[in-house]
C-alpha cells in the first residue's frame, strides 16, 4: 500500500503505539495478517468486548504449540463440549463382532475347499464384513459444541490479503498504521493518522476487504482444534445451536 497519498500521517514510534493500545478505553479494532500469542497476551491488551482483531487464514497454519495457545489464550474462553458416549460403545462393540464374523467366517472359507459354490458363498460374506469393516472405522467421534464465550471478538478471514497490507490499530478515535507488533516485537516507525476524513478512507479500504471476502466459522477452527489435538479420536465435529 503506497502511504505517501496520505498527507496528515504523523510518524511515531513503537512504544507509542503500544502504549495507547494498552490504555484503550472504548474502542480496540486491529487488522492483522498473524498473531503470536504469548505475546499478544505479554502486551495485556484490552479484551473481549472492546477488542476486535481481524486475521488472515496463515494465523491457523501454525505448529500444533501455538495454535493451542492462540487457541485458548486469543480466541475462547471456554465452551461446552459433548460427546455421544453411547453411539461411541455401539460402534466399538460392532468393530469387535465384525471382526469375529471375518475370523469364523475365514474359517469356514478354508474348510469348504472342496465347495465351490460354498467358498464363493463365503468370500462374498468376508468381502461384505469387510466392508462393513471399513466403513466402521471411518466413523468419526461427533462433537456437539456450545455455549461459546470468546476472549476477542476476533475474525480469521479465509485468505492471505492482510498479510499484504500495512497492520492498522484503530484505538478508540485515533488510527495508527505499520508493522504488525502482535507477531513480534518491532522497532519500525509507525504513523498516526491525523485527519478524520484520511481515518475513514484507509478504514474503509479494510472494512471492505472483511465484508468481500469469506471469514472461517467457529465449527472449522474448534474442529482444527479437537483434529490437531485428538486426531485418533476426535476428528470431525457436528454443530450444536
Amino acid at each position: 500500500m503506497d502511504l505517501s497519498n496520505y498527507e496528515s500521517l504523523r510518524a511515531c514510534s513503537a512504544d507509542e503505539v503500544l502504549h495507547q493500545l494498552r490504555q484503550a478505553n472504548q474502542k480496540l479494532e486491529i487488522y492483522a495478517a498473524e498473531i503470536n500469542p504469548e505475546l499478544f497476551v505479554n502486551l495485556q491488551l484490552p479484551t473481549f468486548p472492546k477488542a476486535d482483531v481481524i486475521m488472515s487464514k496463515e494465523v491457523l497454519t501454525v505448529s500444533d504449540d501455538e495454535f493451542l495457545a492462540l487457541f485458548h489464550r486469543v480466541f475462547y474462553e471456554s465452551l461446552q463440549v459433548e460427546i455421544d458416549l453411547k453411539e461411541e460403545k455401539r460402534i466399538k462393540y460392532l468393530k469387535g463382532w465384525c471382526l469375529l464374523a471375518i475370523v469364523c467366517v475365514s474359517i469356514l472359507f478354508i474348510s469348504f475347499s472342496q465347495n465351490q459354490e460354498l467358498k464363493v458363498l463365503m468370500f462374498i460374506i468376508v468381502m461384505a464384513l469387510c466392508g462393513c469393516l471399513y466403513e466402521l472405522f471411518k466413523h468419526k467421534t461427533k462433537l456437539f459444541v456450545s455455549d461459546i464465550k470468546r476472549r476477542t471478538n476476533f475474525k480469521v478471514m479465509a485468505d492471505s490479503f492482510l498479510g499484504f497490507l500495512p497492520t492498522v490499530y484503530i484505538i478508540d478515535q485515533q488510527m495508527y498504521i505499520g508493522a504488525n507488533l502482535l507477531k513480534r516485537p518491532c522497532s519500525m516507525e509507525f504513523y498516526s493518522v491525523e485527519s478524520e476524513a484520511e481515518q475513514q478512507q484507509l478504514k474503509s479500504i479494510y472494512e471492505h476487504y472483511v465484508m468481500a471476502n469469506r471469514r472461517i466459522q467457529d465449527e472449522f477452527i474448534i474442529g482444527q482444534y479437537f483434529e490437531r489435538m485428538h486426531s485418533d479420536e476426535l476428528s470431525s465435529m457436528s454443530w450444536q445451536d
